[in-house]
């Protein structure tokens, strides 16, 4: 349990960028690659509602549009969040919610 007495967030699931966003005619083109920042949007929706602080979060491969798996575990009042396919890392973080 968590300090508020409610279970600890732990989720995982996928994110779908879609290839046929518009972004990707401008991001990147000809190779287009997701913006960190809907990455980081995409992990901040499965915590909603609420007000959240981006503690930290890293990219370590450039994600293609398309589908990637995704978990959020809850460990001492802050959001671990991954973002991975077939085994490899593309994005890492933590995230807070605000007090």
């Amino acid at each position: 349990m968590t300090a508020s007495g409610r279970a600890p967030v732990n989720k995982s699931g996928s994110f779908y960028f879609d290839p046929l966003d518009r972004i990707y005619l401008t991001h990147l083109p000809g190779r287009p690659v997701v913006p960190g920042v809907l990455v980081i949007r995409s992990f901040v929706e499965q915590l909603m509602p609420g007000s959240f602080t981006v503690e930290s979060f890293g990219f370590e491969s450039f994600a293609a549009p398309g589908s990637y798996e995704f978990r959020i575990k809850e460990e001492e009042g802050r959001y671990l969040c991954w973002m991975g396919k077939g085994g490899r890392t593309y994005a890492r973080g933590k995230i807070s919610r605000c007090a």
